[in-house]
């Protein structure tokens, strides 16, 4: 069998040999007739384009010898008018390709010109090369000039002239212009793309082309281009390209036409054409490849095959030995067949003993998660062997402590495991079973401990939540969500922001991440809000749970209600620092921001005001309506200059009826000036009481830091000798401590 195959392989290469020989054979023979073909077409094309524009630019020196003969009789016979009249005609260019006429005078200077039609300025041409060669050789011939740029029209012209002679005398010089544009536009015909067309004068210079670039007019031909009437390649006069090309003289005038087809082009031409011949033998090749390839496959297949199974029996083996897990395999009677090397570690040599029996012998007991024995003594053989289900349990050695997950699959019932009445009977309905044993005593001891911590979080009175990385609630114990007022299910999977008070700005919390971040803890007094809308002051202890890579895991946060003690010791704070009676600060507030505004100051090089403020007629007003109006215009003296004063300014009341004000961050003394002329006017108005209007005034001295004092005793003197000095004026006023004189001042330094 294998030598007739190898001989139908033997065969089949030959044939297919010789076929791809004979395809490629003829197909290399058709790309060269491709290539021959396409080289005469590519020469036939060329001496068409050479004849075409020949031909064309022999019409094109015929128009312009034929007006030029014409405008010389004109000239000769009717003089300047007579020109004229025709040369303004021939300009138009109806009929033939001359855009410029132009009659010149003996010496140089024109006496008629016309441009499209027009009359045009008349210009000095003594410099032109036209008609220096009149001047120099007074014959009548036809002169064809080099391209150049018109002066009039300033575009690039090709100039046809003519002499007027009278007894071989020069008289003048009679002139058309053709705009090589026009001339290019004649190349532009029907020739193929990749052909270019060129007119030359007789000294090489590049009068019109087809196509791009058209700064080409008037330079001389690409180096290396020599004019060939035989055809064949070389670069071109343009642009240097190489060419199959052909030049051809213009009959009868010194102008040369040069016609050349691209050479890449052709030869790219020729290369699509050979690899289109080459397609078919390419297949021809291809379908036999694959064919043989198939015919290889269909031989080596059974072998292949074959050595595929002894590799996967011999991997999958090793892979049993080798890995992590137990594995046994039983037989439809319980008995174990195989174990690979972590089974028999734990269960000691199985083979050929019931998994009861090896389970015996190994100290292991089946349990269940719980670690509760079986009921049934033998469950694999009840649940999975005969019953034909997966079994999933535990194995537990008391001894050691070591949690075995177990895991059985049945296998599908062998011919052996059928009676021969075809019903499957008794204990050999499964055909054995796959038992899988993975070590979990880590895993179970971690599940354990999980349990006790859970309990230890649900039985605390302090109120415990613990977040993802990303600061999502995973879990919050019994007393947090007493605290908050909300069920587990609404927290679970929320932010913490849920629980946020407007009390704290933004950058409290950005304070607190940046702590956490830097210290993996943070601990302090935070406002929070509860389900219902209230709100508690809480005692909160983060700590950051980072693994070993120093990654963070968990966030666990510890609550402690302080409401009661924060709200006490508020209100023991308010108590020591603003006066009860107006609700402004008091003496001890007022020492305390003055102590603060002076350092301030003096770190920043700034200024800012100390007053004292007495009211006047306060007394009178106490004494007619009594204590009780004098407290409550007290109040209304304190809210009138409360709406006065800055949020950064400090109001105290010091005394009875004395108060003190705190104004920082002053740029002239005249802004203090303005708010204790605005505190006079507000305290002159009259105040409504209970019993009637009462009207008094007050008394305002000032000191500036630092000129009237560099601390907070000179400050205070020196706003205390102000204040003297404004009541010694009449009351109703202020003064300034730096405008005061310390004399008279009353013992002790204090106004009464």
């Amino acid at each position: 069998m294998e030598r007739r195959l190898f001989r139908t392989r033997r065969l089949f290469l030959a044939l297919a040999l010789l076929a791809m020989l004979g395809a490629w054979g003829l197909a290399w023979w058709h790309s060269r007739e491709v290539a021959a073909r396409a080289e005469e077409d590519a020469a036939r094309q060329v001496r068409q384009a050479v004849q075409m524009a020949t031909a064309q630019a022999r019409l094109t020196l015929a128009v312009a010898d034929e007006a030029l003969r014409r405008l010389q009789d004109l000239a000769r016979k009717e003089g300047v008018e007579g020109f004229r009249r025709e040369g303004e005609m021939l300009s138009r260019g109806i009929g033939n390709p001359l855009n410029r006429a132009a009659l010149i005078g003996a010496d140089g200077q024109m006496q008629a010109n016309f441009l499209g039609g027009s009359a045009a300025p008349l210009l000095d041409v003594r410099d032109r090369e036209y008609f220096r060669h009149f001047r120099q050789q007074p014959e009548d011939h036809i002169y064809v000039s080099e391209p150049l740029h018109g002066k009039a029209s300033q575009v690039w012209i090709i100039v046809f002239a003519r002499p007027v002679l009278e007894k071989g005398r020069l008289q003048g010089v009679i002139f058309v212009g053709v705009d090589v544009r026009e001339l290019a536009r004649q190349f532009e015909g029907d020739f193929d793309r990749g052909l270019q067309v060129a007119l030359l004068s007789s000294g090489g210079r590049i009068i019109a082309h087809s196509g791009e670039p058209s700064g080409a007019i008037g330079q001389p031909a690409a180096a290396g281009w020599v004019p060939d009437t035989r055809l064949g390649d070389g670069p071109g006069p343009v642009e240097g390209e190489a060419r199959l090309g052909q030049t051809w003289p213009v009959p009868g005038w010194s102008l040369q036409v040069y016609a050349g087809l691209s050479r890449q082009q052709l030869d790219n031409a020729v290369r699509e054409h050979a690899r289109m011949s080459l397609l078919p033998a390419g297949l021809l090749s291809l379908l036999l490849g694959l064919a043989g390839l198939f015919l290889y496959r269909g031989l080596r297949r059974l072998e292949r095959h074959e050595a595929t199974q002894r590799r996967e029996a011999l991997r999958s083996r090793q892979i049993l030995a080798n890995m992590g897990e137990g594995v046994l395999l039983l037989d439809a009677a319980g008995q174990v067949g195989y174990a690979n090397s972590q089974a028999s570690a734990w269960l000691g040599d199985c083979v050929g003993r019931t998994f009861a029996q090896a389970l015996a012998a190994a100290e292991f007991e089946i349990v269940n998660e719980d670690g509760e024995p079986w009921q049934h003594p033998d469950p694999l053989t009840g649940v999975c062997l005969k019953a034909g289900h997966t079994l999933d349990a535990w194995l537990l050695l008391p001894q050691e402590d070591r949690w075995l997950q177990l895991h059985a699959a049945p296998l599908p019932a062998g011919e052996s495991g059928r009676s021969d009445a075809g019903a499957a009977t008794g204990p050999e309905q499964s055909g054995g079973a796959v038992v899988t044993l993975i070590d979990r005593t880590v895993e179970h001891s971690r599940l354990s401990e999980s349990a006790v911590t859970g309990a230890v979080l649900d039985n605390m009175n302090d109120a415990v939540l613990i977040l993802d990385a990303r600061w999502r609630i995973e879990r919050a114990n019994p007393g947090f969500c007493r605290l908050s007022g909300y069920e587990p299910a609404a927290l679970l999977g929320q932010m913490p922001q849920l629980l946020r008070s407007a009390r704290h700005e933004e950058d409290f919390f950005t304070e607190v991440n940046e702590t956490l971040r830097q210290r993996d803890h943070w601990s302090g007094r935070q406002w929070s809000r509860r389900q219902d809308g209230s709100e508690i002051c809480c005692w909160l202890s983060i700590n950051a749970v980072r693994d070993a890579h120093r990654r963070v895991q968990r966030y666990i946060i510890v609550a402690r209600d302080i409401t009661r003690q924060e709200l006490h010791e508020q209100q023991l704070w308010r108590q020591a620092n603003f006066d009860p009676l107006t609700g402004i600060a008091n003496r001890h507030r007022f020492q305390d921001s003055l102590d603060k505004v002076l350092a301030q100051a003096q770190r920043h090089g700034s200024q800012f005001a100390v007053c004292y403020l007495d009211l006047d007629l306060f007394k009178q007003v106490n004494d007619r309506y009594g204590h009780a109006a004098g407290d409550a215009l007290l109040h209304q003296v304190a809210t009138r200059m409360q709406r006065l004063i800055r949020a950064e300014d400090t109001l105290a009341r010091i005394g009875g009826d004395e108060f003190a004000l705190i104004v920082p961050s002053l740029h002239q003394r005249q802004d203090a000036a303005a708010v204790a002329g605005k505190i006079c006017a507000a305290l002159n108005r009259p105040f409504p009481l209970d019993m009637g209007l009462a009207e008094i005034g007050v008394s305002v001295g000032i000191a500036i830091y630092p000129d009237d004092g560099r601390d907070a005793a000179g400050l205070l003197s020196a706003a205390d000798l102000a204040l003297y000095s404004a009541k010694a004026r009449g009351r109703g006023n202020f003064a300034f401590a730096a405008d005061c004189v310390m004399t008279n001042v009353p013992a002790g330094g204090a106004v009464q």
